[in-house]
């Protein structure tokens, strides 16, 4: 159902699918998983999934227009052993641009409360603090307050945030949340453009170790801003 509304929404000028919030029955999100798993079959999804560095902009490509969300869930789904090691942790967030406006007449200016996080994917290693205010005190926790669950704006200064002010992709090689740098971890943020207007941000993050599993998407992007070491308090 989404992958279908979401290509009406870029095909069809002034389309607008229904969407009730108090029923959501086709928004659930089996609805996405089942696009997902019969769209993108294991045997193909996953050399090419490997081969892109985790580029869910570039798998929407291959399978045909089809939703950004259902990508995301067939990550989830598929990228677990034996495919990659056992610790293999990561958590993939997709904002959209919150508009009633047809993409076609948004304003080229735009900020990070204009987005929100519509789809949230992590595996159980990727662990958040409970308070969206207080700092992390626990290591082994990431900070509540710079990753979304479902329905939150971009953290403000945070990656997404820069990457909506920059219209270029940031990629963190390794951040620290912590003194002890027990959660060290790899943030790729990615622009999505719909006719020159910042549409999405992609944010794919993983564990410092398991960087390399992000490198193929890495070295094709164009005008890419490259931090080596950041420490978040």
């Amino acid at each position: 159902y989404e992958a279908i509304q979401e290509t009406f929404e870029v095909m069809v000028q002034g389309y607008k699918p229904y969407r009730d919030p108090d029923q959501p029955t086709c928004m659930k999100p089996f609805a996405n998983r089942f696009a997902a798993a019969v769209l993108m079959q294991p045997e193909v999804f996953l050399p090419v999934l490997l081969e892109s560095g985790l580029d869910v902009f570039s798998l929407r490509l291959r399978f045909h227009m089809r939703s950004y969300a259902s990508v995301a869930i067939r990550v989830r789904e598929l990228l677990k052993p034996p495919v990659v090691d056992d610790e293999t942790d990561f958590l993939i967030a997709i904002y959209n641009r919150d508009s009633e406006e047809e993409p076609r007449q948004w304003d080229f200016k735009c900020c990070a409360n204009d987005f929100c996080a519509g789809c949230v994917v992590k595996t159980p290693g990727i662990r958040l603090s409970k308070s969206r205010r207080r700092a992390n005190y626990r290591s082994y926790l990431l900070p509540r307050r710079l990753f979304p669950v479902k329905g939150e704006t971009p953290a403000g200064g945070f990656i997404v945030d820069e990457v909506i002010e920059e219209k270029r992709p940031i990629y963190f090689e390794n951040v620290k949340f912590d003194m002890l740098g027990n959660n060290q971890m790899a943030l790729l943020a990615r622009p999505v453009h719909w006719y020159g207007r910042l549409a999405k941000v992609i944010l794919v993050a993983v564990r410092a170790k398991d960087s390399h599993l992000l490198q193929k998407q890495i070295d094709g992007l164009t005008n890419l801003d490259t931090r080596s070491s950041v420490y978040i308090s």
